[in-house]
């Protein structure tokens, strides 16, 4: 997992990134360049409403923007968010 945004983009330019997690609290312009940074780049994003619960999840307040690198996390939290969310084509596995 890479956290942050400048670590981020380099993962997704670098084609490491499996899966993109943006919350729905940044910028719009924010949000615009990595959904396009990851369409050019063929990696799955997914933006959530979150209420601070990304960072929380990886121990750092702050965080807002995530990258899974590995491929069978990626399946496991695409798994969990088409079933929770019952949308199966934004996260494919």
């Amino acid at each position: 997992m890479v956290l942050g945004t400048a670590a981020v983009e380099k993962y997704i330019i670098n084609k490491k990134a499996k899966l993109v997690i943006l919350s729905s609290n940044l910028s719009e312009r924010t949000i615009s360049r990595f959904d396009i940074l990851c369409k050019n780049n063929d990696i799955d994003i997914l933006i959530i409403d979150d209420n601070g619960y990304l960072g929380k999840s990886v121990g750092r307040d702050d965080i807002k923007i995530v990258a899974i690198t590995d491929y069978s996390f990626k399946k496991i939290i695409c798994e969990i968010y088409n079933e929770e969310s019952g949308v199966s084509d934004v996260c494919q596995t």
